[in-house]
């Protein structure tokens, strides 16, 4: 219990990877600290215990004092998570990376008092992310995204069915894109991959130090051509995920009037390096006109956690102990 008297709420699972994804870089250091307190490397404060309340393992305390980011630190916790509810490992989480996270977080909430570095934990702690899925609609656009990443030969030519159809429109095709029309609607649906070519690796390794590609104009002059096609008696939206996601985080960015005649950008797990310039990220959780697709088990992705409000419009995906799902298009597709 801390200065003000205020007992350390109890938390589910997902709050606790929530916290620890939502922590700035100032209750990150203090984070590992506690760990390095604990393992007797150092003294971190002299109110805190130099040994934990509750038994934890050694190996915990070294992998949070050791781990490069909290967004690597939360998908270890999903993957502990994931061998402790498995049936068939012989595994318990116990004095693991949960206890060990949840112990520290207790401990750096009694500090709440001793000092202004601390008492931020009020607003961090009560923090509670909104449950809200994917819709029906949102796996339509999950699944015009998910045919961007096939050959173009490869494609389908609908998605959906009856007068939930949308129809691919096979000249916009390219490596990158996909475009679909719902006639019913007058809606036009545009699609964008991530990274599969040695080329969007390359656009990956720019991203982690500039949170830019370099492919932005190329993507922006895209969107207007498929605006000028088809004018102003169609409605628009654009959705992509990955590398193509975080791209159009940044094309949304630019003072273009075209580009204003698309009503809905879904991004799905936008690839974000957290040790770059965030500020077009921080503008796109507050633009109404973007929906986000998180999972906090996505390490490329889950830097947007710290950057969303219970106002921000994000669905979220069910973790699990793959990392290679917890970042796809898979996940969002469901049963269209």
């Amino acid at each position: 219990m801390n200065l003000y008297k205020k007992r350390f709420p109890k938390k589910s699972f997902e709050h606790i990877v929530l916290d620890v994804l939502r922590l700035d870089e100032t209750q990150w250091a203090h984070f590992k600290g506690v760990s390095r307190h604990w393992l007797g490397e150092e003294v971190f404060h002299d109110q805190v215990p130099s040994k934990p309340k509750n038994k934890l393992l050694p190996s915990s305390l070294r992998e949070i004092r050791d781990v490069d980011s909290k967004n690597t630190l939360a998908a270890l916790l999903h993957v502990e998570n994931a061998a402790h509810n498995d049936p068939s490992k012989e595994y318990h989480r116990g004095g693991g990376l949960l206890e060990a996270t949840s112990s520290i977080f207790s401990t750096l909430y009694n500090l709440v008092g001793f000092g202004p570095e601390f008492d931020k934990l009020f607003e961090n702690i009560g923090w509670k992310a909104p449950k809200n899925r994917e819709t029906p609609l949102d796996r339509y656009y999950a699944k015009a995204v998910q045919e961007s990443y096939k050959s173009i030969d490869n494609r389908d030519d609908s998605i959906g069915g009856g007068s939930n159809m949308w129809v691919r429109l096979p000249r916009f095709d390219n490596k990158k894109f996909s475009v679909w029309l719902d006639r019913e609607e007058k809606r036009v649906h545009v699609a964008l991959k991530g990274t599969t070519t040695a080329a969007d690796v390359w656009s990956d390794i720019k991203l982690l130090g500039s949170n830019r590609s370099g492919h932005e104009k190329e993507i922006r002059d895209y969107l207007i051509d498929v605006t000028r096609a088809y004018g102003l008696n169609y409605t628009y939206d654009v959705s992509a995920h990955s590398l193509g996601a975080a791209e159009l985080v940044n094309v949304f960015q630019e003072d273009q009037p075209q580009l204003n005649k698309y009503e809905l950008i879904n991004i799905f797990n936008p690839g974000t390096s957290s040790v770059a310039n965030l500020d077009a990220a921080k503008h796109a959780v507050k633009d109404p006109r973007f929906k986000i697709f998180l999972n906090s088990g996505d390490i490329l992705s889950n830097t947007y956690v710290s950057l969303i409000n219970s106002d921000s419009n994000v669905a979220w995906g069910d973790a699990s102990h793959n990392p290679s799902y917890n970042h796809g298009i898979q996940q969002w597709v469901g049963d269209v």
